[in-house]
């Protein structure tokens, strides 16, 4: 006699139309989703570019805010109590450079711009500063 349950299982793994529509409504709700999201990102980039732009065109017109002073080849930060920093700032990353041991001269750790000035020479070159 032969043995209908091969036949049998075979046939209970053909997706019936029922769940193939389950899988369907899933897949689109998923897929309305992704578009919305899609459409919101595309919206949020389109702003952020817009204020890139804006703040490139800012930084182009005015290269050195208020608050930094360039003098000696770096940026000095001015402090709200008045005077400056101890320490210079890169002029191209705006981040405090540092002279090792004070005999090299100041350098930029992530761009490695240098200074013409080391650590010795910060009090003298402090003292220059415009009041």
């Amino acid at each position: 006699m032969f043995d209908f349950t091969v036949i049998w299982k075979a046939f209970a793994e053909i997706p019936t139309a029922g769940a193939l529509s389950v899988r369907l409504d899933f897949l689109k709700d998923h897929l309305q989703r992704a578009e919305a999201r899609i459409k919101e990102l595309e919206a949020e980039n389109a702003s952020l570019t817009k204020q890139l732009h804006e703040a490139n065109k800012e930084a182009v017109t005015n290269p050195v805010s208020q608050e930094l002073v360039k003098h000696a080849g770096a940026l000095w930060e001015r402090l709200p109590t008045g005077g400056y920093a101890d320490y210079p700032m890169c002029p191209h990353c705006r981040v405090t450079m540092s002279s090792f041991q004070n005999v090299i001269p100041f350098r930029c750790h992530k761009c490695r711009y240098l200074t013409n000035f080391n650590g010795r020479e910060l009090v003298g070159v402090r003292s220059k500063l415009p009041s």
